[in-house]
């Protein structure tokens, strides 16, 4: 897996490689995100009343594959 993230090390260095896969894990993520909501692809897929503890599921679901907050199942 990190041959595949060699190309990001002139941006960040030194960092762990373990460091490098996660970040672009959750960039990727994101920027998927963003579009999904962006144009409509969420739309009927959550319910509008629900998506706001969805969107805070998604985000400490990367938040704890970047380790900036703990995993938790709620």
């Amino acid at each position: 897996v990190a041959a595949g993230v060699e190309d990001l090390r002139p941006m960040f260095g030194a960092a762990d490689e373990r460091v490098l896969v996660a970040g672009l894990v959750c960039w990727t993520h994101l920027f998927g995100a963003v579009a999904f909501e962006l144009f409509g692809h969420r739309h009927n897929v959550v319910a509008d009343d629900a998506y706001a503890a969805f969107f805070d599921h998604e985000m400490r679901l990367l938040g704890g594959l970047t380790g900036l907050r703990t995993f938790d199942h709620d």
